[in-house]
């Protein structure tokens, strides 16, 4: 509501559109983010949107685009689903060899899209579970790559789950 807009606007970084929106397409999600940008823009025209999406760029907005790196998901969730998985970083994971240089083929979607719109992108979570041998050096390689090419980013770090916590070392 208005009234709320007005009561938080100068407390708020950003509305953040969906966190992690599944089953729907990419024509369908474009459709539905404008229509929530539109209704935002009404009651607070100045705010940061955040769209979890790099499929859709909304021109003249105050928009961050915002994917979460998990990649390699085997890697970065090994463990919580699987049973006796003991990938490591760098190292060949399901027959690719992942390091800095492959994260940045991972990424290369959203550099793209940066560049070509001059898109603001913030990562808004990525993570790495605790006990994968090379944890530190995957999570560093990933801040390295994001201040590289300018993007906001957050650690997924969670109370209730305490795997995902930062590296104390």
């Amino acid at each position: 509501s208005s009234a709320a807009s007005d009561v938080y606007k100068r407390q708020v970084y950003g509305y953040d559109l969906l966190n992690e929106p599944a089953g729907i397409n990419a024509e369908d999600w474009n459709r539905v983010a404008g229509e929530l940008v539109k209704a935002i823009r009404t009651v607070d025209p100045e705010t940061l949107v955040i769209n979890p999406f790099a499929t859709r760029f909304f021109p003249g907005e105050n928009m961050a685009y915002s994917p979460h790196i998990y990649q390699p998901h085997t890697l970065t969730h090994q463990g919580v689903a699987e049973q006796g998985v003991a990938w490591k970083y760098p190292g060949y994971i399901n027959g690719v060899y992942w390091d800095k240089e492959q994260l940045r083929v991972c990424l290369k979607p959203f550099i793209d899209f940066q560049q070509k719109y001059n898109a603001r992108i913030y990562i808004g979570e990525f993570s790495c579970i605790a006990w994968a041998e090379g944890r530190d050096r995957y999570i560093q390689d990933c801040i390295e790559l994001f201040e590289e090419y300018g993007w906001d980013w957050t650690y997924h770090a969670s109370v209730s789950y305490t795997h995902l916590t930062l590296p104390t070392t």
